[in-house]
């Protein structure tokens, strides 16, 4: 923000104060009428900031609209006066019936809550049971209108269904279509994403991105509606902190893929993949025994969104683990109750008879005895030792009740030994060391290159590494900040864990009945 100039309603200047980062208190001397003016330099393309250029502008609003805290509550009207060439405007925003250009909000929770697209947007809208949905191009992507109209369509069914109601006037997906990058938020009545332009010829990518769409849809019910007892009233003056991010995005993150797979997309076996995929991310994250999910979720603006060379050894991911135990949950719901109850019935649950009837946040404890209604079973322990605390998940005792077996690879199946660092691309130069392995072990540090391993350099160096074994003693040659050293180390086994899973070919008739219902086509 730049330029702030407050004036009278004969535009005279008025004297102001900046009182920190983001208040300017003006004296006003009795005046009825303040008009304030001031320019906001716009050029983040993320989903939660400004971008402005020749093509279009994207806003939001916490980023470009001021308000004067008496008036937080009031009803703001906005007049955009566009470039000549910018033809369409697209937000949540209710329009006046005068102009498209004239938008009011209910207050200023509304107007920073709307995300606005100005330009000459492709725009692809569908009916869902009387909903208007509208899907915002913005920038060139090889999609298919008829294709994303129809599988948007299926993944808002999908969602509606668990929650039995949808709660949308209309809805937005504002899509930025980039070279790279990807990432969405989630809003009242729309959601903001970006992918890749080309991610629409990719089948895998594109499976991808829908289960981004369904995250961010998903949010209308949980986050945005369900929600933490502090996402509320709005703060926008400082950071709020909750211990649930396990729940509201890490169950979010399990409902993206999962949504997915039950919309038709992804195969049976597309979709285990995926989530032994994240079991495996897990098993190899030294800080899933460091930091517990109510921590990690506590810390999400000092230690999730400021990452550096230690986190992977440090903390653990509310999403990743969260949409982890989400999945174990929904295997024990299914066991305990005879396939009676699932976190559908959770999450129908928490929407019906919390947000419609008591209209407010949740608190640590309302959630787990949520939890614990619907289950009809007490998860005491369970929070304590995976969510609370930082005991090893027994992955294989859950997911057998679903006659899934996994088996974990023997160490002496694999390479014998390891470094257990990760290398710059193309150098030599350490970007991460493994807690527990030998670089760990040993002193070696991030910013080290190594130049020999008992001698051998230049193009010998690479396979001198990868021949490593468990036992051996060797000298590492490395250059840290500027100085030649030698470190005798001797060589751990990987600390990396692997695994397969199997599905059981006879199984018994509750875990063949645990199986169909949460696996239900092929």
């Amino acid at each position: 923000m730049e330029g702030f100039v407050p004036e009278n309603a004969n535009k005279q200047k008025l004297p102001f104060r900046k009182v920190n980062k983001n208040t300017w208190r003006i004296y006003n001397g009795g005046e009825k009428s303040v008009v304030v003016k001031y320019d906001v330099y716009a050029f983040e393309l993320s989903v939660r900031t400004c971008f402005v250029d020749m093509s279009h502008a994207y806003i939001n609003g916490t980023g470009v609209f001021m308000y004067a805290e008496a008036f937080k509550s009031a009803p703001s009207t906005v007049t955009f006066i566009p470039h000549k060439n910018w033809k369409l405007i697209s937000t949540g925003i209710p329009a006046s019936e005068s102009s498209e250009w004239i938008r009011t909000a209910t207050n200023y929770d509304q107007l920073a809550d709307c995300p606005i697209v100005i330009g000459n947007q492709d725009i692809i809208s569908f009916d869902y049971k009387g909903i208007p949905h509208h899907i915002v191009m913005i920038g060139n992507g090889n999609y298919n209108r008829d294709t994303v109209r129809n599988d948007f369509y299926k993944i808002v069914d999908v969602c509606t269904q668990i929650f039995g109601v949808n709660p949308n006037k209309d809805y937005h997906f504002f899509i930025h279509h980039t070279n790279s990058g990807g990432g969405g938020l989630e809003h009242m009545n729309s959601s903001s994403m970006i992918t890749s332009r080309n991610v629409y010829a990719n089948p895998t990518a594109y499976k991808g991105f829908l289960s981004l769409i369904a995250h961010e849809y998903f949010h209308l019910w949980n986050v945005k509606r369900i929600r933490p007892l502090e996402l509320g009233p709005f703060n926008y003056n400082e950071e709020v902190y909750t211990n649930q991010l396990w729940f509201f995005e890490g169950f979010t993150s399990f409902y993206d893929d999962y949504i997915v797979y039950k919309s038709g997309f992804y195969s049976r076996k597309e979709y285990l993949d995926i989530v032994f995929g994240n079991v495996k991310t897990l098993l190899n994250t030294p800080g899933d025994t460091i930091q517990s999910l109510t921590e990690s979720s506590f810390d999400a603006w000092i230690k999730y969104y400021r990452r550096n060379e230690n986190s992977n050894n440090a903390t653990v991911s509310y999403y990743t683990k969260g949409g982890l135990i989400a999945m174990l949950l929904q295997i024990d719901f299914l066991a305990h109750t005879n396939g009676q109850k699932s976190l559908d019935d959770l999450m129908h649950y928490l929407y019906h008879e919390h947000y419609l009837k008591l209209n407010r946040g949740l608190t640590d404890e309302e959630l787990v005895a949520a939890i614990e209604t619907v289950a009809g079973k007490s998860y005491k322990d369970f929070m304590t030792q995976y969510v609370t605390g930082v005991q090893p998940i027994p992955y294989a005792t859950f997911f057998e009740k679903a006659g899934i077996l996994i088996t974990e690879k023997k160490p002496e199946k694999r390479k014998a030994g390891s470094l257990s660092v990760v290398f710059s691309p193309g150098k030599f130069a350490i970007t991460q060391v493994i807690r527990g392995g030998t670089a760990w072990t040993y002193g070696l540090s991030v910013n080290d290159e190594i130049i020999a391993v008992d001698g051998k350099s230049g193009d010998k160096l690479q396979k001198a590494i990868n021949d490593l074994k468990a036992g051996e003693l060797v000298d590492i040659e490395l250059m840290r900040s500027g100085e030649k050293m030698i470190v005798s180390v001797e060589i751990l086994p990987p600390v990396t864990r692997d695994f397969e899973y199997t599905i059981m070919e006879k199984m018994s008739p509750q875990q063949q009945s645990v199986f169909n219902k949460l696996l239900p086509h092929e």
